[in-house]
């Protein structure tokens, strides 16, 4: 059990971008002749800056050095943080690594729980795709992150997780990363004919269209987005606090 009021720092970081630490290799070199004296006890680690190091982060680091020495081109860097471990790789490489995960004895994830995505607007690879996996039988979990532009056609990995199928499809509504090789890519949240990606950050709050009931003739209809003259004029008072000072300036 992790000690309580002891901060875990993050350990075995291969950065993306900058200049690169100490190896993982070498931090496991030091790790693993200390932890045989005593596995309850914090490890020191001055080669990265880490004062305390946890058992089970050993352990996920040993795991990460495996899978980056059976894997190198695939993986550009790898983090461990608040026992979660993150891989990064190229997008090409992103559904061979995912298959990998799947099928090695000594990783095993069969579930994929989730697909995030984050927009970096301004950037060239615009999109960070997270796939999270989850492995019942070791208990562990794992990300792989990627990067991928607006234009480039991201490869359905559907054919290996059947839960990615629901997950790409909100990923492909809300954000716009399309997704080939899909067998049902569609919009799931939005309604008929929506313009533009909501979860985008050059997407405006207000939106392009409105809806309202029209009773001439009977049905909804959608008209562009009008802003009423009222709705313009803020004054900037709680309306829950009835001693507002602002309200006497008045």
């Amino acid at each position: 059990m992790l000690s309580k009021g002891i901060r875990k720092v993050p350990i075995a970081t291969i950065y993306r971008k900058g200049v690169n630490p100490e190896p993982i290799t070498n931090l496991l070199t030091h790790t693993s002749q200390a932890s045989q004296s005593s596995s309850n006890e914090l490890k020191e680690e001055p080669e990265l800056g880490v004062d305390k190091l946890f058992p089970c982060d050993v352990l996920q680091a040993h795991w990460a050095a495996e899978i980056m020495a059976m894997c190198p081109k695939w993986i550009t860097g790898v983090s461990l943080n608040l026992m979660q471990l993150q891989i990064d790789c190229p997008l090409e490489y992103t559904k061979p690594m995912l298959l990998f995960l799947r099928n090695h004895q000594h990783s095993f994830f069969q579930q994929m729980d989730m697909l995030a995505c984050y927009d970096h607007i301004g950037e060239p690879l615009r999109f960070e795709l997270s796939y999270g996996l989850r492995n019942v039988m070791y208990w562990n979990n794992v990300r792989v992150n990627t990067f991928v532009d607006e234009l480039t056609h991201v490869p359905s990995v559907s054919d290996i997780y059947g839960s990615a199928e629901c997950l790409e499809n909100r990923t492909f509504d809300l954000y716009g990363v399309f997704f080939k090789d899909h067998p049902d890519l569609r919009r799931v949240y939005t309604d008929y004919g929506f313009q533009g990606h909501p979860m985008r950050r050059d997407f405006p709050v207000t939106g392009y269209t409105e809806i309202r009931y029209d009773d001439s003739l009977r049905r909804i209809v959608y008209e562009p987005v009008e802003m009423a003259q009222e709705l313009r004029k803020f004054d900037f008072l709680n309306p829950w606090y009835q001693d507002d000072p602002r309200k006497e300036r008045q």
